[in-house]
């Protein structure tokens, strides 16, 4: 009898920086979120509910913005961040947030006016439509990392944010990515009964616990951290020290 070679196990994919945006809408009489259905077609979740969002382009770190993190958020952000923490960073992706929104559901976020410096790539379409994203009113609340067994693996962070930062849409037929074939706005409590990935609920679950206790989320409130661990992942609070 002979041993049989033992394959080396395979390293997990290094998590990716990602973010995420859930927009609330309160002018129906109770809270409803902007969600929008993958498309079939995609090899990814095809037919899920998801919030606008993705990973970290180099070009949001560098986008220009009006109005910058809350102090409070901003140091939240740098809780356990991965890799050489900055203010930079921080606001790379809040501003990821924006972008990815944009493209996915054609929302521009932000302010009415021009840019300091002239921004590059997808930014452009925010120059070109005279709105500055506005990084003060967002609010983090929740984070989650991938599991070291998926192939793709990314550290998300979601913010949340009133509509009415809502400066201008596009003709959803002329966004730049396709992914989402239906953009919705969903009261939070019907949420449960669609297709979605069970980090979407839990972080649902939160942001609802946040605007049961304070009826609007604000800037610098704690945030609930998913991370892998062992088979069932657990959930912390980050938040700074008192």
């Amino acid at each position: 009898m002979t041993d049989a070679p033992v394959a080396p196990r395979k390293r997990a994919a290094r998590p990716r920086d990602a973010a995420s945006l859930v927009i609330l809408d309160h002018r129906q009489g109770k809270p409803h979120v902007l969600m929008g259905r993958r498309n079939a077609a995609v090899k990814f979740l095809p037919g899920a509910y998801v919030f606008p969002g993705g990973r970290v382009d180099r070009q949001d770190h560098y986008a220009p913005y009006a109005g910058d993190l809350n102090e409070g958020t901003a140091a939240r952000l740098l809780l356990d961040m991965k890799r050489g923490p900055s203010v930079r960073r921080a606001r790379g992706l809040a501003l990821a947030a924006i972008r990815e929104t944009y493209e996915e559901a054609g929302m521009l976020v932000g302010r009415t006016g021009s840019a300091t410096r002239s921004p590059s790539g997808m930014w452009e379409a925010f120059c070109s439509h005279g709105v500055v994203p506005d990084l003060s009113k967002m609010t983090y609340f929740a984070r989650a990392i991938t599991p070291p067994v998926r192939p793709k693996r990314f550290d998300t962070r979601f913010f949340a944010i009133s509509a009415d930062q809502i400066a201008q849409s596009i003709d959803f037929d002329s966004r730049p990515d396709r992914e989402l074939d239906t953009m919705e706005w969903i009261p939070i409590s019907d949420v449960g009964d669609l297709k979605t990935v069970p980090i979407t609920q839990f972080v649902l679950s939160d942001l609802k616990g946040l605007l049961d206790s304070h009826s609007r989320i604000e800037p610098g409130c704690p945030v609930a951290y998913y991370q892998p661990h062992n088979r069932e992942g657990r959930r912390q609070i980050l938040d700074l020290p008192t």
